[in-house]
């Protein structure tokens, strides 16, 4: 009945406001029934409420924030479809809507044409529009209200991309034939070349210089969303050449002839993000579209162009664009493996700039901001079997990286590439990580006990969060084995590992492990007090965690919460130890003793535990 009553007064109310424009909305009677409208609202005083502020928007003189707000809640029921809206009467004016000034009526024609985006009869319904289209894309560009041109832009692109997300087959894009919105936005002239001209810097579009900026990131950002033919492809040849284009579209012209990126820095970094993101695999892409994008880049020359910051850095003007070089590279790297690979020359490139850099980076930098992050960047997403393959040959740039444990970007890409834990890594990675992994060990054999050091430190949050997490890492890793004999370098493998007898020769051992956990039990894990890393871990897991009254420093909140987020690390680790020592094939007694003492403490939960387990943990042999 209070909904009923309070229906009767909104009528009453916007009746009355509608016959006396100059009458002030009450804000409070519409926020009252705002509150009450849910699904459960029956479909006809819904339908009823509706028509009668579409009647009143048109005509309103003042702010229709309340309005607009109002029938947003009204049509939000998944259940209310584009053909509910139609039925509004009078019929919402979409142009109209789009084309308001006021931010609140293109957000609320916005959510109306949203509704479309559901079904493919719908789709075409706007498509064959040519005005409602038209006012859509001029919103998009052209809105001053970054919120009102982000929504126009997610309806454009789902209209676009209605059941889009198959893969491409052919050369034409079969969205062509039918989704009607890719003939309406490519095919149809003024909306076309509406496209061009918003975003052009050598024309008078209506746009102050910085308008026209934005609207060039805002079609770059469209042209990620829709990576699919009719961008890439010529439309209306006699429309691109006047901007340049020669064949490749709306796509050619947004990443060739549209920014003016050597004198803007902001529309650099706006096409560094482009092209970052453009590599990068898309779940919904094939393969082949992924590496489609990738040579779309390296036929205009971008490719080269992202890359060169970073490898000539003579030409660095901003620390940004090299940071931003790097981000691409490592993208490139990690996204792209075999197009890395089978470049004669880049790989070597990229390894040289590395090793230069890390070897020239003074000291005292490591200790300090001054590590160099990018070439860390870099460096963590390289193959694992491009590293091994320069360490075979003792110029890896990895064997320069100290192991300073009170800088967790090292040890986090420490963590990476020697776990090689990602369940997409090649298995030559898989198997070179192990490499990296024992030579970097032999090489710095201070790795350990610095790691467990910063492990145990809750005074120094961010180094002992990243230490647990090495050791986690390592606990976990499931490396591959390295082929039997040597094999030289050819033109399907370019980067062949070292065989398994390289290794042992140049580690002077039996054997080695194949799995991180199997690696940190061996006897013979090299340490600064010799013995087994197992004898440094083992106790370390098994104590009690800190609390407030044992950790050092600072005051009661934050110690307590570095202390509590320290613990959970540790207990993640002890977690992992113990699922991972019980898959080894050990059933000796001691192997069971101590499966049972870990089991013990892990069912104590984070913060307790017992210490008595280190001394028999000691003297196993495993």
């Amino acid at each position: 009945m209070a909904l009923e009553r309070s229906l009767r007064e909104v009528h009453e109310h916007l009746g009355l406001v509608l016959q006396k424009p100059s009458t002030s909305l009450d804000e409070r009677l519409l926020e009252h029934i705002d509150r009450q409208v849910s699904e459960a609202i029956d479909d006809s005083k819904r339908s009823l409420l509706l028509n009668q502020l579409s009647e009143l928007l048109p005509t309103l003189q003042q702010d229709p924030t309340p309005l607009t707000e109002l029938i947003e809640r009204l049509v939000a029921p998944d259940a209310f479809t584009f053909a509910n809206v139609l039925r509004i009467q009078p019929a919402p004016d979409f142009s109209l809507g789009l084309g308001s000034p006021s931010p609140a009526v293109n957000k609320v024609t916005l959510t109306l044409l949203a509704k479309a985006t559901r079904e493919l009869s719908d789709v075409n319904y706007v498509a064959g529009r040519r005005g409602i289209v038209g006012s859509l894309v001029e919103k998009w560009l052209g809105a001053e209200a970054t919120g009102v041109a982000h929504k126009a832009s997610q309806v454009l692109i789902n209209l676009l991309l209605w059941g889009r997300r198959a893969k491409e087959t052919t050369p034409v894009d079969p969205a062509m034939d039918h989704n009607l919105m890719w003939r309406r936005v490519f095919r149809d002239r003024d909306i076309y070349q509406a496209m061009f001209s918003a975003c052009s810097l050598q024309e008078e579009n209506g746009y102050s210089t910085r308008h026209t900026t934005v609207a060039q990131g805002r079609l770059l950002d469209l042209l990620l969303a829709v990576r699919t033919s009719p961008v890439r492809t010529s439309q209306i040849a006699e429309i691109e050449s006047q901007y340049g284009v020669k064949d490749g579209g709306l796509l050619e012209y947004a990443l060739i002839h549209m920014i003016d990126y050597k004198n803007d820095d902001l529309m650099l970094s706006t096409l560094f993000n482009f092209c970052i993101n453009y590599i990068r695999p898309d779940p919904d892409q094939s393969d082949r579209d992924s590496s489609a994008s990738l040579d779309l880049l390296k036929k205009h020359g971008l490719h080269r162009q992202c890359l060169s910051y970073f490898l000539q850095q003579s030409q660095i003007a901003a620390s940004w664009v090299l940071s931003d070089s790097a981000i691409y590279i490592g993208t490139y790297c990690s996204s792209h493996r075999s197009d890395l690979l089978s470049d004669p020359t880049l790989p070597n490139e990229i390894l040289s700039n590395l090793r230069n850099h890390i070897s020239n980076t003074p000291s005292e930098a490591w200790n300090s901001s001054r590590i160099p992050n990018t070439d860390l960047l870099i460096l963590s997403h390289l193959p694992q079997s491009l590293l091994a393959t320069a360490l075979y040959a003792e110029s890896s740039p990895l064997i320069l990286l100290p192991p300073v444990e009170t800088q967790p970007a090292i040890v986090n890409t420490l963590s990476q590439i020697l776990s090689a834990s990602s369940p997409q890594i090649h298995s030559d990675d898989k198997a070179a990580a192990r490499v990296l992994y024992y030579l970097y060990l032999k090489e710095h054999p201070s790795l350990w006990p610095r790691i467990m050091k910063a492990a145990d430190t809750v005074a120094l949050l961010d180094p002992a969060l990243a230490a647990n997490n090495f050791i986690k890492s390592i606990i976990t890793a499931d490396w591959a084995p390295l082929p039997s004999s040597a094999t030289p370098p050819n033109k399907s493998n370019p980067f062949p590992l070292p065989p398994e007898s390289w290794l042992r020769n140049h580690y002077h051992s039996t054997p080695l492990p194949s799995t991180g956990v199997e690696a940190i039990m061996m006897s013979s894990s090299p340490s600064s007090s010799g013995g087994n890393i197992s004898e440094v871990i083992l106790p370390y897991l098994m104590k009690p965690a800190q609390t407030f009254g044992n950790a050092v420093g600072g005051g009661r909140g934050d110690v307590e919460s570095a202390a509590w987020k320290v613990a959970v690390a540790k207990y993640e680790v002890l977690e992992a130890f113990l699922a991972s020592v019980k898959r080894l094939d050990d059933e000796s007694t001691e192997m069971r003793e101590m499966i049972a003492a870990v089991s013990k403490r892990v069912a104590e939960g984070p913060m307790g535990g017992s210490t008595g387990v280190g001394g028999m943990v000691g003297t196993m042999e495993l």
